[in-house]
């Protein structure tokens, strides 16, 4: 009777993410994104639906020379992810990036920030071959290694 009891409270808990899935979905449906024939891949889908709860998607484009999709958020967020739906680039204008982003990266990296930009958000992330480039709201960018070891001003 318990293993029963079990295995139903699994299915329900695959059902209850089956269902977010296919909410988030029919949201950015419905909330009048440009999509231009593509669909984005489910792992960008759950990537936006996790970080950016609050946010809408108003444009999705397909860039076919680089193999990427740019998706621009309601709230000035843009990103980028490859065809695999992993993100390449976060960024914002002037508003710092979510908490839930910055603990994507290394520990090293953030500790250098901290240490000598304490007052400076992080407007930009892009995730580059050896490591990450970042932009701080002061417009400075720094390049770590894959480490999070700062190599230099960029």
């Amino acid at each position: 009777m318990q293993v029963g009891f079990i295995s139903d409270l699994h299915i329900l808990c695959k059902m209850k993410n089956l269902l977010i899935i296919i909410s988030f979905l029919c949201f950015v449906i419905s909330s009048g994104a440009q999509t231009k024939g593509f669909d984005l891949p489910e792992k960008a889908v759950l990537f936006i639906s996790t970080h950016f709860p609050d946010n809408k998607i108003v444009k999705i484009e397909f860039e076919d020379d680089e193999d990427e999709y740019e998706v621009k958020l309601n709230s000035g967020y843009e990103l980028e992810f490859d065809l695999e739906g992993e993100w390449k680039e976060i960024e914002s204008d002037y508003n710092p990036l979510p908490k839930s982003i910055i603990d994507l990266l290394p520990a090293d990296l953030l500790v250098y920030i901290a240490t000598k930009y304490p007052r400076r958000a992080i407007i930009k992330i892009e995730k580059l071959p050896t490591g990450y480039e970042i932009e701080l709201s002061n417009s400075n960018e720094l390049i770590f290694d894959q480490n999070g070891k700062f190599l230099r001003k960029s």
